[in-house]
C-alpha cells in the first residue's frame, strides 16, 4: 500500500507544478507585454473545454478520495484500477516529469507571448525558436504529455477517458489559433506551418 502512496504523492507533485509553472508564466507575460489584441469569440469550445475540466477536477477528487480510504480502512475496488505494471507507472513519473521539463522550456521562448487560448498579444511576435523550431503547439504537446504522465502514475482507469477529449479540444484549439496567426502574419506563417509539424516534427525538419 505504501507504494500506492509515493504514487500518489508523486501525482500531486506533478499536478501542481505543472499549474504553478502555467500560472508564472501568465505573470510574467503579462509584465512583459500587458496589451492583449485580437481573439477569437468564444464558442461552443470553449464551453466543451469548462466541462472536460469540471469533470477531470471530479475525477481528481474522487482519485484523492479513493486513494485516502483505501490507504486508512484497507477498501479496495479492483475495477478502478487498470492493474497497469510497475514499469509503466514508474515511465509515467519520468513522462510527467519530462511534461514539466519542456513546459519550462517552451516558457522561455514564449516569453512575453503567451496569452490566453484564442488571443493574441499587442506586439505578439511569431517564435520560431527553441521547440517552436520543429513544432507550432509545444505547449499543448506538453499539456498532453502531463496527461500521460497522470493517467500511467495513478492507475486509475476513469482518468484514460480525459486523454482522447482533452488532445481534441487542444487539437481543435490549436487550428482556432493558427486563424489568428494567419491574418496576423500571412504568408510568414503560412511558410512556418509549411515547414513545422503542428505537435510532432516533421521527418524533414529532424
Amino acid at each position: 500500500m505504501f507504494i500506492e502512496i509515493f504514487y500518489f504523492v508523486f501525482f500531486l507533485f506533478v499536478f501542481i507544478v505543472f499549474l504553478i509553472e502555467k500560472k508564472i508564466l501568465d505573470k510574467r507575460s503579462d509584465r512583459i507585454n500587458p496589451g492583449r489584441a485580437d481573439h477569437i469569440q468564444a464558442d461552443k469550445l470553449e464551453g466543451l473545454n469548462r466541462l472536460i475540466v469540471r469533470c477531470l477536477q471530479v475525477v481528481f477528487y474522487f482519485y484523492f478520495l479513493f486513494t485516502l480510504v483505501n490507504f486508512i480502512i484497507g477498501v479496495n475496488l479492483p475495477w478502478i484500477r487498470m492493474g497497469i505494471a510497475n514499469w509503466m507507472r514508474i515511465t509515467g513519473c519520468i513522462v510527467g516529469i519530462n511534461s514539466m521539463v519542456f513546459l519550462w522550456w517552451v516558457f522561455q521562448h514564449l516569453a512575453g507571448n503567451w496569452a490566453e487560448p484564442n488571443q493574441l498579444r499587442d506586439n505578439h511576435e511569431l517564435v520560431t525558436t527553441g521547440p517552436y523550431h520543429w513544432i507550432r503547439h509545444p505547449l499543448y504537446l506538453a499539456a498532453d504529455l502531463w496527461l500521460l504522465g497522470l493517467i500511467l502514475i495513478s492507475d486509475f482507469s476513469l482518468f484514460v477517458l480525459f486523454l482522447p477529449l482533452s488532445h481534441w479540444l487542444l487539437w481543435r484549439r490549436a487550428k482556432m489559433e493558427e486563424k489568428l496567426l494567419i491574418n496576423k502574419f500571412g504568408d510568414k506563417y503560412k511558410k512556418y506551418r509549411a515547414q513545422t509539424g503542428m505537435f510532432f516534427p516533421k521527418i524533414t525538419r529532424l
